[in-house]
């Protein structure tokens, strides 16, 4: 890979001081790129409208975000993974806006699977205490025991267990 600049040296030249020094960052360069890069493309694989919402957000791009990233989950047919990665980015976004919706947004991701954390390659501390922050004031412990035991227990007409049942849910109508 070319760098503007930077000209290759021979091995017998390396060791000149001026040389060595545009070695040296040019492999800074080409490692911050593949740093930047290489996770969101871990993680969106080859679906280029998810990374390059991912790099608004990044760049603190956070309207523009908001809207890619709906945009992405209005009109594509994402995975899970990618569906729950998308609203991690929107209620983070809405955060840094110092908006109320970023609370709708965790809810919306907790209430499709409980167990959901924010990814730490991509998503700042801070970030990540406002989730768990969040996600205490939402969830809560529902406990349930019949007499006799062994009731079916349904939760928004979803087979939850039976009783006695002690499950943790969002705080929400059901």
């Amino acid at each position: 890979m070319a760098f503007p600049g930077v000209q290759k040296k021979s091995r017998t030249n390396n060791c000149c001081k001026f040389g060595l020094a545009k070695r040296i960052v040019a492999d800074i360069v080409i490692s911050v790129c593949f740093i930047h890069v290489s996770p969101l493309k871990a993680q969106f694989g080859d679906n280029e409208q998810l990374m390059a919402a991912a790099i608004m957000f990044s760049d603190s791009l956070f309207e523009r975000a908001i809207e890619e990233f709906k945009a992405i989950i209005d009109t594509t047919n994402l995975a899970s993974d990618e569906l729950e990665m998308a609203r991690f980015y929107i209620a983070f976004s809405h955060y840094s806006l110092l908006q109320a919706e970023s609370v709708v947004w965790i809810r919306s991701i907790l209430k499709e699977n409980i167990n959901a954390r924010p990814n730490t390659v991509f998503f700042k501390p801070k970030y990540q205490s406002h989730f768990r922050y969040e996600r205490e004031q939402m969830l809560g412990t529902l406990q349930l025991r019949t007499e006799p035991p062994g009731a079916k227990v349904y939760i928004d007409n979803v087979f939850a267990g039976n009783t006695p049942m002690d499950t943790v849910l969002v705080s929400d109508a059901y």
